[in-house]
């Protein structure tokens, strides 16, 4: 039997996946920007950094995404249980 209770919780995880991985993206932005260290590595490592940090944003709006996903399918899943006859 399907637990609307678990659908609940794992869209929680899945924010909660979001926020860390927009609270690392950003520190590392922040590191990497104050870093004390010049040249055309230091450059190419900055450059780096930002490339990662975009495909931590992007994976951060997915993991956004199917939490909104499975709170669809939660409140969907809560009044079909509402609609059937109780055994």
């Amino acid at each position: 039997m399907l637990d609307v209770a678990e659908l609940d919780q794992l869209a929680a995880a899945f924010d909660g996946y979001a926020r860390r991985l927009e609270d690392i993206g950003r520190d590392l932005v922040r590191r990497a920007g104050t870093a004390r260290w010049e040249g055309r590595r230091a450059d190419e490592f900055r450059d780096r950094m930002g490339d990662f940090c975009d495909r931590l944003h992007a994976t951060a709006e997915g993991a956004q995404e199917l939490a909104g996903q499975t709170r669809t399918i939660a409140v969907q899943a809560r009044s079909i249980k509402r609609a059937l006859p109780l055994p």
